[in-house]
């Protein structure tokens, strides 16, 4: 009967320090720092970085297009719909631009879009799930009206 280490000496001398070398970084590895995940997303959603209007008619357009059936957009806390940068759920929002500058789009190919005065471009990212990817979206704000009208795809899942 062949044991482990009649396999192991049948190895070529490149795989046996190649499962040497996994071995010793197993063994010697730091234990990874503890992170409070729900302590960090309640942090960032009290300091929220972006226009908290803009992001929410976005989502209200967004809502029209199907998603967020039960959910109403202006009342529900951001952090119940949206995710923190590095965390787990839902997605994220990554950059948004109101009204005239420019806005960095870009995730694997940098891509900057000068913004008009009636427009907000969201940067999102939803990369959690099989079929997604990031995007950048132009709201027009026109008359009260908040109407999505174009979008562009930096990268697919």
């Amino acid at each position: 009967m062949e044991t482990n280490k009649d396999k192991f000496k049948k190895l070529s001398v490149e795989q046996r320090m190649f499962m040497l070398m996994h071995e010793f970084i197993a063994h010697n590895m730091p234990p990874r720092p503890y992170i409070d995940h729900e302590a960090e997303q309640k942090k960032y959603f009290e300091n929220f970085p972006f226009d908290e209007q803009a992001v929410r008619d976005f989502l209200k357009c967004r809502k029209e297009l199907g998603y967020y059936e039960n959910i109403d957009i202006q009342t529900v806390k951001l952090s119940d719909i949206l995710s923190y940068p590095d965390y787990n759920y839902g997605f994220r929002i990554l950059n948004v631009t109101v009204g005239k500058g420019t806005h960095k789009g870009g995730y694997v190919i940098p891509e900057n879009y000068e913004v008009n005065e009636d427009e907000v471009y969201v940067t999102y990212n939803n990369m959690y799930n099989l079929a997604g990817g990031v995007y950048t979206v132009i709201m027009q704000r026109k008359d009260g009206v908040n109407k999505l009208i174009k979008s562009y795809c930096h990268a697919r899942s």
